[in-house]
C-alpha cells in the first residue's frame, strides 16, 4: 500500500503551500526534497509497513520549495481486530524553535541525536 492522505487539515495546506486537492489521495512524499534523511524516510516507512507508532524530525518543503524542520508523529489506527484501517499523521513546524537554539539536538529514531543540523537558508528545492 502507498498510504495515500484521505483527510487533510488547513493547517497542514497553510504550511506547506498546497491546495488540499492537490494532497489528497496522495503520499506524502512530495514534502521530501534533497536534504530530506534517507534514514527518518526508511523509519517512517517502516513503521508504516509494520503498523506502528514513530516519530520523526526531519526536513520537508513547502511548495515554494522552502524547506521547513518537520516533527512527524505517525500512530496506527487500528478496528475491533486490530487490524490497522489508517494512520493519522501529526506534524509541528519546529524550524523555530531550531534555529532560535542554534541548532538544539533532538533525540529521535532509536535514539540517536541529530550531530549537524543542514541549514534550511541552504537547503532550498
Amino acid at each position: 500500500r502507498d498510504h495515500p492522505i484521505v483527510l487533510v487539515s488547513p493547517a497542514f495546506c497553510d504550511l506547506t503551500g498546497y491546495p488540499q486537492e492537490a494532497i489528497l489521495q496522495r503520499n506524502c512524499r512530495f514534502l521530501q526534497g534533497p536534504s530530506t534523511s534517507p534514514e527518518s524516510v526508511q523509519r517512517i516507512r517502516d513503521s508504516l509497513n509494520t503498523g506502528t507508532s514513530s516519530i520523526e524530525l526531519l526536513l520537508n518543503y513547502t511548495r515554494s520549495g522552502e524547506p521547513f524542520w518537520n516533527l512527524l508523529c505517525i500512530i496506527p489506527l487500528r478496528d475491533a481486530k486490530g487490524r490497522v484501517q489508517y494512520f493519522v499523521g501529526g506534524q509541528v513546524n519546529v524550524t523555530g524553535a531550531l534555529t532560535s537554539n542554534g541548532g538544539l539536538s533532538f533525540l529521535l529514531g532509536g535514539g540517536r541525536p541529530y550531530e549537524k543540523l543542514p541549514d534550511p537558508e541552504t537547503t532550498r528545492r
